[in-house]
């Protein structure tokens, strides 16, 4: 008999996804009119055009990595994880993802007019004259993140690994040459997460691995970069949430055992009855990985002597791309004190940030002369300095890294979700008038932490009615965070009136309120 998996009533992380455009397109749980509607490489059907089976041979700058990868038909099997989909999730969880997950679409956008248009516009820089007439599914740069593996000395002997699968299996478990086999064995499940990572296996049970294997391509690395060329030819923002992004995803495992690992109560029980911090968890340490990859990708491009400095997808996209007012609020001091040509850093990835550090060791890094306002207002100069850069930047990232293991390692109480979700209403009243990245971040923070303090409390299948109403509060914030059509950015969202602002910091002040009452 299949297991119960609870349906969460609040419906609102699937709502607030931000850039989660695979599967917005796709109608996994979004309303069509989601919150923030960006350019997306999944808008236009894809093609379904003839697709090679081999990868492109790039030789000498391959992709190096220690295990092989060996396709996604090694899973698909009927007795393995092929099963009907309809009947078990597990022993089926291939047939959901080929079915229902957006990742296993990753290759195939890559043969759509917007990414063909994509790979036209990107010819034309410097940077990548090189790419003129390849097509964006044998563009290594697009490989990297929309298939498992982009290069053939990355494949085992006798593979049997399509492009077509997209970011199958592989792309999230890691590849799986060694393990493989003993993964098939009775005893594999008594070998410990160290030992099947000793074997390239990735513990994606383990919320921050999982946090951090996902920022790989949703935030970026060194060897996998959307920089400001990629995204000036259409690719989309990557606006990365991780809680958000994972409730839009249709799971093709029990989401109650990601409940019952962060359970508050006995884990045991029925899964309506099991009180978890699931929710809360996931979102603070998606944030602190978040982070940490941005700025492991910011010190790459800083170290790189002979790279593009700096890079404009560091900064906030809309203090570039916004109407020109003679009294434009931008010329205010809305909470950078930018002075004239200086550019707003890390609007997005560092938002919410204050809101995890609260009340820990690393709040230090967020105060009004912290380690990270430093690092802001040197990136915030016309030409940062590279070695400065660095020396500020390597500290916090080691700091942040200590605070994921820290709240990785220790249960999340129904007390330190309350905490979070009060830092969110009040202090998130501060953070959200600076910016709409900022108000969208704490908007995603307080829906998480909201829905994390119903389901450590055993409401989350029974709300009450108090809940509805802040329901209904969510849903106005997230109406003033949506972008009017046809644009893809908040136009109208932070004009010199200042109207949805301020219906946003109204609504988190009654939240706060309710939620003290």
């Amino acid at each position: 008999m299949n297991r119960l998996i609870i349906r969460w009533q609040l419906a609102l992380l699937p709502l607030a996804a931000v850039g989660l455009a695979l599967a917005v397109s796709r109608g996994y749980g979004v309303e069509p009119d989601a919150p923030i509607q960006l350019a997306t490489l999944v808008a236009d059907a894809p093609v379904q055009a003839p697709q090679p089976d081999v990868l492109p041979d790039w030789h000498a700058d391959a992709h190096k990595t220690e295990f092989k990868y060996i396709g996604a038909s090694g899973c698909s099997a009927a007795n393995c994880h092929g099963g009907d989909a309809l009947k078990e999730t597990v022993g089926s969880e291939h047939s959901i993802w080929v079915q229902k997950d957006p990742h296993a679409n990753a290759y195939a956008v890559l043969r759509n007019e917007t990414s063909a248009r994509i790979m036209e516009y990107l010819a034309r820089s410097k940077r990548y004259a090189d790419l003129e007439g390849v097509p964006a599914w044998e563009a290594k740069i697009c490989l990297d993140c929309h298939a498992a593996a982009s290069d053939r000395s990355q494949l085992a002997a006798g593979h049997k690994f399509s492009l077509r699968d997209g970011v199958s299996c592989e792309g999230c478990h890691g590849a799986a040459e060694k393990w493989l086999d003993p993964h098939k064995r009775w005893d594999w499940k008594f070998l410990s997460p160290e030992q099947k990572s000793s074997l390239g296996f990735v513990n994606t049970d383990d919320l921050y691995t999982r946090s951090k294997m996902c920022a790989e391509c949703h935030v970026g690395a060194a060897d996998r970069e959307v920089n400001h060329d990629i995204m000036a030819g259409g690719h989309p923002r990557l606006n990365f949430e991780m809680a958000a992004f994972s409730s839009v995803l249709p799971p093709h495992w029990n989401p109650n055992d990601d409940r019952r690992r962060h359970a508050v109560s006995n884990p045991n029980t029925s899964a309506e009855n099991v009180h978890s911090a699931y929710f809360a968890k996931l979102w603070a340490l998606g944030q602190v990985a978040a982070a940490e990859k941005s700025l492991e990708l910011l010190e790459t491009r800083a170290a790189d002597k002979n790279g593009v400095w700096p890079e404009f997808t560091e900064y906030g996209c809309y203090a570039c791309h916004h109407d020109l007012q003679p009294s434009a609020w931008r010329q205010k001091d809305r909470g950078y004190d930018l002075k004239p040509g200086h550019f707003p850093y890390g609007t997005w990835q560092f938002a919410a940030l204050p809101l995890v550090t609260h009340g820990t060791n690393a709040s230090d890094l967020f105060a009004e002369s912290g380690a990270f306002e430093q690092l802001r207002a040197e990136m915030g100069k016309p030409s940062p300095n590279r070695e400065d850069v660095l020396k500020l930047s390597a500290p916090i990232r080691r700091s942040l890294a200590e605070l994921g293991h820290q709240i990785n390692s220790q249960p999340m109480s129904t007390e330190m979700i309350d905490q979070l979700l009060k830092a969110s209403t009040n202090e998130g009243q501060t953070i959200a008038d600076n910016s709409w990245d900022a108000a969208s971040q704490v908007y995603l923070a307080a829906v998480a932490a909201y829905q994390g303090m119903m389901d450590a409390n055993g409401r989350i299948a029974r709300p009450i009615p108090a809940d509805h109403d802040n329901f209904k509060r969510f849903r106005t914030i997230r109406e003033q965070l949506k972008f009017p059509n046809p644009y893809d950015s908040p136009r109208t969202f932070e004009q010199r009136t200042q109207d949805r602002v301020d219906v946003i910091l109204q609504q988190l002040k009654e939240l706060s309120q309710a939620i003290a009452d």
